[in-house]
């Protein structure tokens, strides 16, 4: 088993401690006086501090951003949920979102289906979770299986 060497672990706690004093002071250059007092001014308490702070400021900007994705799958699971209850034997389709039609669609289908106007759309069989759409467009007809939250319907009056 060999050794580490001590000297490139100082130079290279040196070399962090640099980056660090760059950090702190803002300086634009290595040669600038509020660089050169902060690196004079920084030792190993100091140096550990600041990644101290540093992990936290991760630690807690993670924890902002899960708790943020979880706000953002309780919306999505609202939206799935009042999806599910839209009748749409009466509802009035008026086109797939994009999301779905690029996903699982070919390019032919899906520029067919987005061209496809308001009244073309038809139900044909509903799901707990999809809608049967039979589709007239310029091209031909489709009919396929939609997830209901894919189905995009007309705005009631």
């Amino acid at each position: 088993m060999t050794r580490p060497n001590f000297a490139n672990v100082w130079v290279s706690a040196k070399k962090n401690m640099k980056r660090i004093a760059f950090e702190i002071s803002g300086a634009k250059s290595p040669a600038s006086k509020a660089y050169k007092a902060v690196l004079a001014s920084l030792n190993a308490r100091d140096f550990f501090a600041y990644a101290l702070k540093q992990a936290w400021a991760t630690i807690k900007r993670d924890a902002a951003w899960a708790a943020g994705a979880a706000d953002r799958e309780a919306e999505r699971q609202a939206e799935r949920a009042k999806a599910l209850q839209v009748d749409f034997s009466t509802a009035k389709v008026v086109g797939i979102q994009q999301w779905f039609l690029s996903k699982n669609m070919s390019s032919n289908e899906a520029y067919a289906i987005q061209a496809a106007s308001y009244g073309d759309f038809r139900v044909e069989k509903e799901s707990e979770k999809a809608v049967l759409l039979s589709i007239a467009t310029d091209y031909g007809k489709i009919k396929s299986w939609f997830p209901k939250v894919a189905v995009v319907l007309a705005m009631a009056a």
